[in-house]
């Protein structure tokens, strides 16, 4: 059996976490199976899940800079009691510097790009600074999207692999009974529903979605903004959203957005940036009207007559655009996608079955060396 060691911050909802697990539910574990650290001693949302799958969860302290002798002590006494594994998979890039050179034991040492924020200045720098240890220690390179990539790794390595960011397509396939059941529970009624799925913070531009939403609602009046996720920002967001005066259901964190999904009319995504986000795929998957910020890479458009990709300035004249590209989302006739996404390789079921192959014959191949 190949063993491999998944390195995160937490294992809660976010979208590397929620991608993996997919992966993970349907990864034949008769051949592989994954264990996780984690940077957190709260239990995290995925916890006893993974443990019913069959993972173990080792804690290791947040790393802040100042504990680095402290972090590496740590690092090494857990490789010292865990014993040995075939592949370490590493989801955190920013501090990946502080532990990949204790790794030298394991063979295998992937770093996974999912983000690709375009820092400028000595934040630039320092950043490239961190992610060079990458480079040095890991042996493979995965990427969310080919922007992922240039900005974790950079533009010039030519060995990386780049992965979509698959999900449970079945689960979001659109399903017009569920969709009745759903916004009868939410109290929907007849309204228009603009949708939105992601963690409250800055990147995530709620913002600008707001002033959007104001916009659309001084001409369709009957619109309501659904917001699944949570955050540092909520309850900013909670205030701002009463005094705009706008119609909004925070719905917190939930296990069933694919349910939520169906709900909805339109999903919207103004991000400032995003490595891959998988999100997109699952409004796609649920055949939902997509409206996206053009910071955010087109790699994500499997169903170009769904995704519409507009400017975040928040002009008047633009808002109004993003406005009325969200209304004009209602005419699109809602159909089941799955087959469509299932075919572009973005299908946790499918792309279980490459990753059983990628980490057992990689790992054959190297132990062969």
């Amino acid at each position: 059996m190949t063993r491999v060691l998944h390195v995160f911050g937490r294992l809660n909802r976010g979208g590397a976490e929620s991608r993996t697990m997919d992966i993970y539910r349907n990864i034949d574990r008769t051949r592989v199976q994954f264990d996780f650290v984690v940077h957190t001693y709260d239990t995290c949302d995925y916890e006893e899940e993974a443990k019913a799958l069959g993972a173990n969860i080792f804690r290791l302290p947040r790393f802040t800079g100042s504990n680095f002798f402290t972090y590496r002590k740590a690092w090494r006494t857990f490789l010292e009691q865990c014993g040995s594994y075939n592949a370490v998979h590493i989801h955190v890039t920013n501090f990946a510097f502080a532990f990949t050179p204790l790794l030298k034991n394991i063979p295998i040492r992937i770093a996974h790009a999912r983000s690709a924020w375009d820092f400028s200045g000595a934040k630039r720098v320092l950043v490239r600074i961190m992610r060079s240890g990458i480079l040095k220690h890991c042996t493979h390179y995965l990427a969310v999207s080919k922007k992922a990539a240039d900005f974790v790794f950079g533009k010039y390595i030519s060995n990386v692999i780049v992965v979509p960011n698959a999900i449970d397509a079945r689960a979001f396939a659109y399903d017009p009974e569920l969709r009745r059941r759903m916004r009868g529970e939410l109290e929907l009624g007849d309204s228009y529903v603009v949708g939105h799925v992601g963690r409250m913070s800055v990147e995530k531009n709620h913002a600008f979605l707001f002033e959007t939403a104001k916009a659309l609602q001084r001409k369709h009046p009957e619109t309501v903004l659904l917001l699944v996720g949570d955050g540092p920002l909520r309850g900013a967001l909670e205030r701002q959203a009463v005094e705009m005066g706008l119609r909004v259901k925070f719905l917190g964190l939930r296990e069933d957005v694919p349910a939520l999904m169906q709900a909805m009319d339109v999903f919207v995504l103004p991000s400032f940036f995003e490595g891959m986000p998988g999100v997109a795929i699952e409004a796609q998957a649920a055949g939902l009207p997509c409206i996206i910020s053009d910071r955010v890479t087109n790699e994500c458009e499997l169903i170009p007559p769904l995704v519409t990709f507009l400017p975040i300035e928040s002009s008047g004249a633009n808002l109004d655009k993003w406005a009325g590209a969200i209304a004009k989302a209602s005419e699109l006739k809602r159909e089941n996608t799955y087959e469509v996404i299932k075919s572009a390789g973005f299908d946790a079921k499918t792309q279980a079955l490459w990753y059983s192959d990628f980490y057992s014959n990689t790992c054959v191949r190297t132990h062969e060396k």
